[in-house]
């Protein structure tokens, strides 16, 4: 018997607190009951690929606008988080590069993004560098996007987190960096989009090359091989999401034209 894509990908591992939408392709919402956060389990994305793009970028445009009311603000700060010569840390960079950048010209509402790059690369924390701007820009919505890491298998470059919590840059590798949230960069409204890239190998039933378990090294992470191609799908859908669900009077082929 032909079996569904829900069936194929059920939901009985999400959070209990959440409240679950499904659409099509097994893609299900979850959100908390005080709409903090909203996780976008897309595991279809590994099969279906850029032929479901178009269907992600409604879904996430959909909870940036009704959830998060990316549409209600004038002054918009975006952050890439991350190193772009990383491929699997390149997420934040790479949507970057995909906004409408509106500041000094005539469009409203402000849009200005920057990508901070990483402590490894300029000796100074990004929490540091992005409330310094924040103090001098004084936006009324901070968006920060990166890559994460996991011990999920199944959500692995196919799970789209949104939160207003904040984050803390580089977490993935161990470090203690400051957490950026609403009381460091002193703005009220913050939201926090990220996808896991990196998956812990302690999280993996596996073995190496020499018969090596890949549990046996704790500060091991691990990405798919075709992650450049990922990296772009994925920074395909977010930028065009946060571009849509901000400037709801332009049409997609406006978004691109100002892109380009």
């Amino acid at each position: 018997m032909k079996r569904n894509l829900t069936d194929l990908f059920d939901e009985r591992k999400n959070n209990l607190k959440l409240k679950t939408e499904n659409f099509d392709y097994g893609i299900a919402v979850n959100r908390n009951h005080d709409k903090k956060q909203v996780i976008i389990n897309a595991q279809a994305i590994n099969l279906f690929g850029a032929k479901i793009e178009n269907l992600l970028v409604d879904i996430l445009e959909k909870e940036l606008t009704s959830t998060f009311k990316f549409n209600k603000y004038d002054n918009i700060f975006v952050v890439g988080l991350g190193n772009r010569e990383v491929p699997c840390d390149s997420l934040g960079p790479k949507v970057i590069e995909k906004l409408v950048i509106s500041r000094g010209l005539d469009i409203s509402p402000n849009l200005c993004a920057f990508s901070p790059n990483v402590y490894s690369n300029t000796g100074i924390e990004t929490s540091e560098i992005v409330c310094s701007i924040s103090k001098q820009i004084k936006p009324d919505l901070v968006i920060l996007v990166d890559s994460l890491a996991t011990v999920s298998v199944s959500r692995l470059c196919s799970c789209f987190q949104i939160t207003k919590d904040g984050l803390v840059a580089g977490s993935g590798n161990g470090r203690g960096n400051k957490k950026i949230s609403s009381k460091l960069l002193g703005v009220d409204n913050i939201v926090s989009i990220g996808v896991p890239m990196l998956i812990y190998a302690t999280s993996i039933d596996g073995v190496d090359a020499e018969e090596n378990k890949l549990s046996a090294f704790p500060s091991l992470v691990l990405s798919p091989s075709d992650i450049r191609k990922t990296i772009e799908l994925l920074s395909d859908i977010i930028a065009m999401a946060i571009n849509k669900s901000i400037f709801k009077d332009m049409s997609e082929d406006e978004i691109n034209a100002l892109i380009k």
